[in-house]
């Protein structure tokens, strides 16, 4: 006797070959499966998926893109909760705006993580508060991290995210919607207190 499985993945070569393992046993009927986005964008990973199943000869089986629906049960049981904390991360753009920023703006469990890997940039990082604040605001944001593993670019990729925050509020300051009080005490938040709050750094 089979178990039934959905395997909800981001493929990448390592769920490619999740995904015909699970194909290949004896023990397991593959389902479904799901994509999200993460190795790349939710479109690259449906299509990856789609492929690696056309190529084991198995396209009946269906694949949902998602990128939310996986986290409902979880928003739903702690969403509300204090002591919980869920900071989203993407490499996939189009999301800000249409996904993340609005279940940041709705669950008080929720914050957005930094754009990160290519995106820390100076224009990804003017994307990214363009698309999010407006929905989310800036006290659903987790502040800056990096997973750098050159140690000697974590203090220039912090200033960069210094520096574009500092641009971006001087812009929303010149076009009169916010005074200057109020940007020199957000560039402190977007720099300093965010990030502290976020990951309860005392």
């Amino acid at each position: 006797m089979t178990t039934p499985i959905l395997i909800d993945c981001d493929p990448g070569h390592d769920d490619a070959i999740a995904i015909l393992l699970a194909l290949a046993s004896p023990e397991l009927e593959l389902v479904g499966v799901t994509t999200v986005a993460g190795n790349q964008t939710l479109d690259k990973t449906t299509h990856n998926a789609l492929v690696t199943l056309e190529i084991a000869g198995r396209s009946d089986i269906p694949v949902a893109a998602d990128w939310t629906r996986g986290l409902r049960p979880l928003l739903e049981a702690c969403g509300n909760d204090p002591r919980f904390r869920l900071i989203l991360f993407t490499l996939d753009e189009s999301t800000y705006s249409r996904e993340l920023a609005p279940l940041a703006g709705h669950y008080p469990a929720v914050l957005l993580g930094s754009p990160w890997w290519f995106h820390d940039s100076p224009l990804g990082i003017d994307r990214f508060l363009d698309r999010v604040i407006e929905t989310a605001g800036v006290y659903n944001l987790a502040g800056f991290v990096d997973d750098a593993r050159a140690l000697t670019a974590l203090p220039a990729r912090h200033d960069l995210w210094r520096r574009r925050t500092c641009g971006w509020l001087a812009r929303k300051v010149d076009a009169g919607f916010l005074e200057e009080e109020d940007a020199r005490r957000l560039a402190r938040e977007l720099a300093y207190g965010l990030v502290r709050r976020a990951y309860r750094i005392v």
